[in-house]
């Protein structure tokens, strides 16, 4: 038992301590590098324009999705800054319908090129990313080369995005783990990841293949109030997309603001932090290791609505069906009667008719056969009688023959025979 109590203790402890570590871990991060996350972030829209200290500060490097060699649309900005030797590769959101269009594109396509065999990975997003591979990758070497090699291996890159960015910062990070893509001896690796509201983008058993390897790797900032981080997308549940996505890595769940605004805005979260205290950040951070899904009361308040409505709309929804089923029956019934008093009238003279012409069929029939039967025995009778005379001339002739034959002998001078007296 003593050694029992003595393991249950070490596993206990090691579970607070890596939590401890990763709500220090993550406070650390967001203290250190939040002014670079959030301009990675804003500078790579396409309508964000960077104040000139911005520019003078860091070093920018746009990248676009192509169509071949054709350049289509910007898909983010490489931001640089030599003096904290840190490289941002920021993916911007949705920005037009065309983003839209990829986020409800939510089939699911195999992540086997990304280092999940046998997983999947939200097809809109993933065919946006591959098209902007080739250029991001082009321009993030271009940058690298420009550091001396001293400084490359204490380089840190970070991937991060906000809405459809963090999604596509995501497939980015494990693309990069997966691939392994070096700038002379220099292998790229991503040091960390941070999402803002980003969107579900992997399918259960790829986030679990995921967290194993980049949880602490990984910081989601959520809002309970901002409903994209939420989305499966569910609405592709009733097709093929029915398997569900899932978010990997470490959550930290923002307080819910006192004043209705656009939760999903990444102004909300750049305020929000820039608003609290480290402790506040941990208190948060703790919320999300504590709880897998710590609802905002509202969001409890709307569930009870919701299961209540769901109720109340059942209830109403059989009495109206009852009732509509038994007018449909008492109708079918009403229906049914009318239709047979009618045919009752129809039918009726017709069947007297009927019965009429059968009858009568049957007295003409009853008389043919009389008078055909009288005629057919008047004939038998006179053929009877005929026959019966006949057979007596015949019979009298016979006779008659016969006597003549023995009263009168013949001659029989031909034949030398003569008759004795």
């Amino acid at each position: 038992m003593k050694k029992i109590y003595f393991i249950v203790c070490l596993v206990v402890t090691a579970i607070f301590s890596y939590a401890h570590d990763t709500i220090s871990q993550i406070t650390q991060f967001l203290t250190q590098y939040g002014e670079h996350v959030f301009e990675a972030c804003n500078v790579s829209y396409n309508n964000y324009t960077p104040s000139p200290e911005t520019l003078n500060r860091f070093m920018l490097k746009d990248f676009f999705a192509t169509n071949g060699d054709v350049e289509v649309e910007k898909s983010g900005t490489i931001l640089y800054d030599a003096l904290a030797n840190c490289i941002f590769i920021g993916f911007r959101g949705s920005e037009n319908l065309a983003d839209l269009k990829r986020g409800l594109y939510a089939f699911q396509q195999p992540a086997d090129k990304l280092g999940a065999k046998g997983c999947h990975v939200h097809a809109g997003y993933y065919d946006y990313y591959t098209k902007s591979r080739n250029s991001l990758l082009t321009q993030l070497k271009a940058v690298i080369k420009t550091i001396p090699r001293k400084q490359r291996t204490k380089l840190s890159l970070f991937t991060c995005g906000h809405s459809m960015g963090g999604a596509l910062a995501s497939i980015a990070h494990a693309d990069l783990l997966h691939r392994k893509q070096r700038v002379n001896n220099y292998m790229i690796r991503v040091n960390k990841t941070i999402t803002f509201g980003a969107p579900k983008v992997w399918c259960k058993d790829a986030a679990t293949y995921f967290n194993s390897k980049l949880a602490s790797k990984t910081i989601r900032v959520n809002h309970w109030d901002d409903p994209i981080q939420h989305l499966s997308p569910s609405i592709g549940n009733l097709l093929y997309w029915c398997k569900h996505y899932a978010h990997y890595g470490q959550a930290v769940n923002l307080p819910p603001h006192p004043v209705n605004v656009n939760s999903h805005s990444l102004s909300f979260y750049q305020e929000t932090l820039a608003n609290m205290r480290p402790t506040s950040i941990q208190t948060a951070i703790e919320q999300a290791l504590n709880y897998s899904h710590p609802y905002h009361p509202l969001l409890v308040t709307s569930h009870k609505m919701a299961a209540a409505t769901k109720k109340v709309v059942g209830s109403l929804v059989k009495t109206a069906t009852k009732k509509v089923a038994q007018s449909t029956l008492d109708g079918g019934a009403f229906v049914a009667r009318k239709a047979a008093e009618a045919a009752s009238a129809v039918c009726s003279p017709v069947w007297s008719a009927a019965t009429s012409l059968f009858n009568a069929t049957q007295k003409l029939a009853s008389t043919t056969l009389g008078v055909i039967g009288d005629a057919a025995k008047g004939a038998a009778e006179g053929i009877n009688r005929l026959a019966e005379a006949t057979t007596r001339q015949v019979f009298r002739g016979f006779r008659a023959l016969r006597h003549f034959v023995n009263r009168t002998p013949p001659t029989n001078a031909g034949f030398g025979f003569v008759r004795g007296s």
